[in-house]
């Protein structure tokens, strides 16, 4: 079963003027993780888009945990998220994708 979801439209790089999500924006274009489409999309609400950002630093290049360990938690989180979504995905929908 499959619902319609309302889509986000990226925000055009050129129309994107907050002046801390022009800095995150070019520091994804320069290390293309995490993608800048992901930023440009969040660039409807740049203070998501931050928040994001603060949150994507943390956990992927703050702390003292070794990068290859973290690698292998992804592993590890990546199929609990799909099994996550399969089961959010299989629960009763309403027309816009919002679950009762």
């Amino acid at each position: 079963m499959r619902s319609e979801v309302e889509r986000l439209n990226q925000v055009d790089r050129d129309d994107v003027t907050d002046p801390e999500l022009v800095e995150i924006v070019e520091k994804a274009e320069r290390s293309m993780s995490p993608p800048v489409a992901w930023y440009l999309t969040m660039g409807n609400n740049p203070e998501v888009a931050a928040a994001f950002a603060r949150y994507w630093e943390t956990l992927h290049r703050g702390g003292t945990v070794a990068h290859e360990k973290k690698l292998g938690l992804d592993q590890v989180e990546h199929p609990l998220r799909r099994q996550r979504q399969l089961s959010w995905a299989s629960a009763d929908c309403v027309g816009d994708g919002v679950r009762d």
